[in-house]
């Protein structure tokens, strides 16, 4: 499960690229196929290399000049779902 004080990371068996702005992710485990754009394109441009949460929300909340805790919950939750299609590895 993903909380602020969790580092993050992509899973390095997920090929991805950027078309168009967007982020298409594969996996290769399971054969599904992912998009991600605008705000969670972002994010996952960002756990290219291992990240704690709390530092990617303000990080977050300072790019987009957004509130810092709808940034927060708005993030976990979105990690916890990429965590749950094994896209992510969790510490």
């Amino acid at each position: 499960m993903v909380d602020l004080m969790s580092t993050v990371s992509r899973n390095k068996n997920i090929i991805s690229a950027v078309v168009h702005e967007e982020t298409v992710a594969l996996s290769v485990e399971n054969g599904m196929y992912y998009t991600f754009s605008i705000t969670s394109h972002e994010i996952w441009r960002r756990l290219s290399s291992p990240v704690q949460v709390d530092d990617l929300c303000a990080d977050l909340a300072e790019a987009y000049a957004a509130d810092r805790t709808i940034i927060e919950a708005d993030t976990v939750a979105f990690l916890n779902h990429l965590f749950s299609l094994g896209l992510i590895h969790v510490s």
